[in-house]
């Protein structure tokens, strides 16, 4: 954990200060850059906790350095991406960090979970500005369905789609979000942590992981729909009729 949290009464957040620095009075690890290289070195994955623009930018800081000294090594991650400055976008693609935005169950209730804009997820500007993005539940006591809190992004996410789709045909639209949204949750996810070569996608030589649902997910059927069936390694380990 880089910082706190953007919710009250705890606001320990790391924001940044009139100048755009850092507000170091709000940073909780001293030797960030030291355990990233020596992570990275060891090709473990980081994920740092960031729910302010100010530990957002130090993350990103710190992963730029290590890109310019070795260039070759994990793909790492920005935890949270509620608080992310403009100038700060670009640099997911530009550095090859995941952004991924949790924690999802409070992707429907921003404002109530963090007022003052503090917790605002941009879907859509990660999406223009090329970041790979996943889907994080962070909570462990939250609904393990991650459909009510998709069906809240539909239209963040809708607002992205490329112009070569008709902005008349609100169809097209939302088939292209919903699309967008289940790559979040399945094959970006897998692409993260370096196992899309056996996981994340229904391909020959891959593991047979998938769930059925009652809805067209790829038509952003989310809200209201259910998981019927989940298999694990071709097995079915959970089935509606029977819970």
């Amino acid at each position: 954990m880089l910082d706190g949290i953007p919710m009250a009464p705890y606001f320990t957040y790391c924001g940044l200060t009139e100048s755009g620095e850092v507000d170091e009075s709000k940073i909780m690890v001293d030797n960030l850059a030291d355990l990233v290289t020596k992570f990275d070195a060891k090709g473990l994955t980081c994920k740092i906790h960031c729910t302010g623009q100010g530990s957002t930018r130090r993350a990103l800081d710190v992963y730029e350095a290590l890109r310019k000294s070795k260039p070759r090594g994990p793909r790492h991650e920005v935890a949270h991406c509620n608080g992310v400055h403009d100038n700060d976008y670009p640099r997911f693609k530009s550095l090859g960090v995941t952004a991924e935005m949790s924690p999802s169950l409070l992707f429907p209730i921003p404002a109530i979970a963090a007022p003052d804009g503090l917790a605002t997820w941009d879907f859509a500007k990660m999406i223009k500005h090329g970041a790979h993005i996943t889907i994080g539940s962070d909570y462990f006591n939250q609904d393990p369905s991650p459909m009510e809190p998709c069906a809240a992004i539909v239209d963040n996410v809708m607002s992205a789609v490329p112009p070569s789709i008709s902005t008349y045909d609100r169809d097209d639209k939302k088939r292209a979000a919903g699309e967008a949204i289940i790559r979040m949750l399945t094959l970006s996810g897998a692409e993260a942590i370096g196992r899309d070569h056996i996981s994340g996608s229904i391909e020959m030589g891959k593991k047979a992981n998938f769930i059925m649902v009652d809805h067209d997910l790829s038509k952003a059927e989310f809200r209201g729909s259910r998981v019927l069936g989940t298999w694990f390694e071709g097995e079915r380990v959970w089935d509606w009729e029977e819970n």
